[in-house]
């Protein structure tokens, strides 16, 4: 058993996702491979990731930009390798994380020609954007329907896709997961020490704050969390509020 999953980037919540996914893999013998589209983006500038990985890595581009357009030369080499190495590793099984950029959907219908199941990750629901009725059957018709099974972020998640016609029995939760271990150490290794934490980053306030970590765009809605809290100074009339730290990039 070969396992393939396409991302479009590996940061350090996709690795430690990826790592656990192996280490399932290997405890029943099974092969797992990553195929990245680029080592960054606009939206997620981690970079190369230096440390060592339990799984394969394959990148298609240093690009830090994945574009719609066929038309692209830079898009058509990345389509070009990518089904190269498809059909050099020869998947099982291949995971892939939308429907949305042709990257995705070659890989689809490679999937489909070569009668490999695709697995669909999404966390795509009902109020992400305005939508259309004919524009979701189309979408449901020509993409959605023909992954095996679906992996899905949460009860929002699993109905939007079953709302649109996917079986209810083949989508699964399980896809918005951390490194709980991680954080733990990390969190035990500052408590031991704040003082050295917080000279570290002497943007971080001495007094207790509220944290928001998000990239910077406009569907996180950082705006409406910012109209919130002015409101909760207004309503701190006696005592001072916590200070506000933001944690992202966009």
């Amino acid at each position: 058993m070969h396992i393939i999953t396409l991302v479009y980037t590996t940061g350090s919540y996709q690795t430690a996702r990826l790592q656990a996914a192996c280490i399932a893999c290997q405890k029943k013998g099974w092969n797992f491979t990553v195929i990245q589209v680029t080592s960054s983006s606009q939206e997620h500038p981690w970079g190369e990731r230096i440390e060592e990985s339990l799984f394969s890595l394959h990148t298609l581009s240093s690009s830090r930009k994945l574009t719609n357009n066929l038309r692209s030369s830079g898009e058509f080499s990345k389509i070009r390798e990518l089904l190269y190495l498809l059909q050099k590793l020869s998947p099982t099984v291949l995971i892939l994380p939308g429907w949305g950029k042709a990257l995705y959907q070659v890989a689809l219908f490679w999937a489909r020609r070569h009668r490999v199941p695709a697995i669909l990750l999404s966390e795509s629901k009902w109020d992400d954007q305005r939508r259309t009725r004919l524009k979701e059957g189309l979408k449901f018709h020509f993409l959605i329907k023909k992954y095996s099974a679906a992996i899905v972020g949460g009860q929002l998640h699993r109905e939007y896709l079953t709302k649109l016609g996917f079986p209810r029995k083949r989508v699964f939760m399980g896809y918005d997961v951390v490194d709980n271990r991680y954080f733990a150490e990390r969190a035990l290794k500052v408590r031991e020490n704040p003082q050295a934490a917080i000279t570290c980053e002497t943007s971080i306030p001495t007094r207790p704050y509220l944290l928001i970590v998000t990239r910077l765009i406009e569907r996180k809605n950082v705006l409406g969390f910012l109209k919130a809290y002015a409101t909760y100074i207004q309503r701190c009339e006696t005592e001072r509020p916590y200070d506000l730290v933001i944690c992202g990039h966009g």
